[in-house]
């Protein structure tokens, strides 16, 4: 007996301490509440070990409904999952009631919570149930406030909003870092309100820094009612992806607002300035479209990033400023499909795939170099690349790290038979993972050529242009003079029209009027039809080649995109914007080259002078492609 009680007592000597360093959290939305209102308990796990909470006396609380969610967060750039059951309570007594310690299976029990329940209502007051669902983004098209408030007799005024209650803080776990090395930095907007919509409003390119913005992993999120009894989950939705959270014992629901990828141009201390978002909440009045909707402005913070310079020690001399962990690979490929072990034939063309793959800033990496041996030389001849990227957020192991790949096509033509080599494609870049410059080399190539020398073209000489005729310019003769009139005077159609002109005038008038108040309610509707014509627009003023005439073209492609598919150009990567251009009705083939276009053309803010690329021919490839793409969509496709 001695011996299995002394067991006992070793076995809660071991166990306990486990438990105690991890232990379930339960919180409320509100530590103050009136005997009217309901209260939200939460109880959350990391993970779900061995069922439900048992839920104990609550004593001064009847439990109205419950339920288990199960979600995706994203804290400190890491990705977790907790597991949530969620309580909706009702007070039925007055004072200071407490929650006590509620047992969960596989966790210490969690921390007991005061909540104090006084007389009446404290929370405002739920929405009106006979009121629409719908709520109005815009003014009363008649010009006059909603005659359904009047009857009411409620002022419709902005509500005084704490900044404790409404703000953004930043998340940037690597404040330091290399020339050229990547910091993500997240914007997450708290808040004790219901948000609608946020959006950044001014988010331009900060001095000293190249950004991308980067589109948010696609993970679970809930949207509850306003009334905070309806819950649902969804996916792939254009707006933030909501997570409950905890500060200063506070709950709040939280919004991850824009994530964006930095990467510094030189070295040294420099603040990166935070963005200014606007944010929909309700206000305190209604019309009668339901719940009043009101837009405030938050500025998030800045983040200081400190930049150290690459080391001097053991840089090549080729070494062109790519910073990243890449991998480097190269093959022979026949259309579209790798050559392999079969034969090539002397003059046929062929493509030279380049592609380095990995964690960093590709577009900046610069372009691999080509075997320069004299067998390649005269077994070979290459052209100029055309270059690709797909770029995003990514899991490196336990964290999240801004790469993808970035894929350069070398046409080649061989031009003599026999088994031919082609030395490694080589690329120097600095790797902050281990701090040391890295000579990446593809595997080497051999070629199997049939048939003999080919002469290149273009060696025939100048062919003479054969003459055939001369032009001849009509000569148009002159007609018969003019005489007295017939008869007398008759009204014409002028005459008659010109009777109509003051009813025309009018009803053009008119017409203006409603088009115009139309465009005031439909703001989107009305991008999304002059899309197209703008980006035509746009494109027909491009003149010329070069960084800045290739930039033009990217922007327009851009704000193109956003308006046809409905939404911000902030944040629409070119793999986005292809993506969903394909789920609006674009085929494969026109979205894989709507985001070859646009990724050449943004490439091209960053170009070297003299660079960027062909502007006027891309123009051109851009305007056809947006030709392609409105009879692709149709007149209603696109919007989301």
């Amino acid at each position: 007996m001695t011996r299995l009680l002394l067991a006992a007592l070793a076995a809660v000597a071991f166990v306990s301490p486990g438990y105690a360093q991890e232990a379930a959290e339960a919180t409320v939305d509100a530590n103050r509440i009136g005997i009217e209102d309901t209260l939200t308990l939460t109880v959350s796990v990391p993970e779900e070990r061995g069922g439900e909470p048992a839920l104990p006396d609550l004593g001064g609380f009847e439990v109205l409904g419950s339920q288990r969610v199960s979600k995706t967060e994203i804290v400190n750039m890491r990705m977790s999952r907790t597991t949530e059951w969620v309580y909706r309570l009702r007070p039925v007594a007055v004072g200071e009631l407490v929650i006590p310690g509620i047992p969960v299976p596989g966790y210490a029990p969690t921390s007991p919570i005061q909540v104090r329940v006084e007389q009446g209502s404290l929370r405002p007051r739920a929405p009106d149930p006979f009121a629409s669902p719908f709520s109005s983004p815009f003014s009363s098209p008649f010009g006059f406030r909603d005659p359904f408030d009047r009857l009411r007799r409620r002022e419709q005024r902005v509500p005084e909003v704490r900044e404790e209650d409404l703000f953004i803080r930043v998340e940037a776990p690597d404040s330091e870092a290399k020339v050229g090395e990547q910091v993500l930095v997240l914007y997450r907007l708290w808040s004790r309100l219901p948000v609608f919509a946020a959006a950044p409003v001014e988010l331009a390119q900060p001095e000293g820094f190249w950004t991308e913005e980067v589109e948010l992993p696609d993970v679970p999120w809930l949207e509850r009612g306003l009334n905070g009894d309806e819950t649902r989950e969804r996916r792939s939705l254009p707006g933030p992806r909501r997570e409950r959270r905890t500060l200063n014992g506070v709950a709040y629901e939280t919004y991850p607002l824009l994530m964006r990828a930095v990467f510094p141009t030189g070295a040294g201390e420099r603040e990166l300035p935070g963005p200014r978002f606007e944010i929909g909440i309700q206000g305190e009045g209604r019309s009668f479209f339901g719940p009043e909707q009101v837009v405030l402005a938050r500025q998030a913070p800045p983040v200081t990033i400190r930049a150290e310079p690459l080391p001097e020690a053991g840089r090549p001399p080729g070494f062109t400023g790519a910073v990243g962990d890449y991998r480097l690979t190269a093959e022979v490929r026949r259309e579209d499909s790798p050559l392999g072990d079969r034969t090539a034939v002397a003059g046929e063309p062929l493509v030279l795939r380049v592609e380095l793959e990995g964690n960093g800033n590709l577009r900046a990496a610069g372009t691999p170099v080509l075997p320069d041996s004299p067998e390649v030389r005269r077994a070979f001849r290459f052209f100029d690349p055309d270059s690709t990227s797909e770029t995003g957020l990514r899991e490196d192991g336990a964290e999240l790290a801004f790469g993808g790949r970035q894929v350069w096509e070398f046409p080649m033509v061989p031009e003599a038979g026999g088994v031919r080599n082609i030395a490694a494609v080589t690329l120097d870049v600095f790797n902050p993972r281990t701090g040391a410059y890295e000579a990446l080399a593809s595997d080497p190539l051999q070629i199997r050529v049939e048939g003999g020398a080919v002469a290149a073209p273009g060696t025939e000489g100048p062919v003479a242009v054969e003459r055939f005729g001369e032009d001849i310019r009509y000569l148009k003769p002159v007609g018969p003079g003019t005489g007295a009139p017939a008869g007398p005077w008759q009204p014409g159609p002028v005459f008659v029209l010109s009777l109509a002109l003051p009813f025309l005038w009018n009803l053009g008038l008119l017409a203006v009027r409603r088009r115009r108040a139309w465009r005031e309610a439909n703001p989107a509707e009305f991008r999304r039809r002059g899309a197209a014509r703008t980006a035509q627009r746009a494109l027909a003023r491009v003149a010329g080649d070069g960084a800045d005439a290739a930039a033009r073209v990217g922007a327009a492609l851009t704000e193109y995109a956003a308006a046809r598919l409905g939404g911000s150009r902030h944040g629409l990567t070119p793999e986005s914007a292809a993506r969903r251009l394909e789920e609006a009705g674009a085929t494969p083939d026109t979205a894989r080259r709507f985001r070859a276009l646009l990724s050449r053309s943004e490439g091209a803010r960053f170009a070297a002078p003299g660079g960027g690329g062909e502007g006027r021919s891309d123009a051109e490839a851009a305007a056809e492609l947006v030709r392609e793409l409105e009879a692709q969509l149709g007149r209603k496709g696109g919007a989301g």
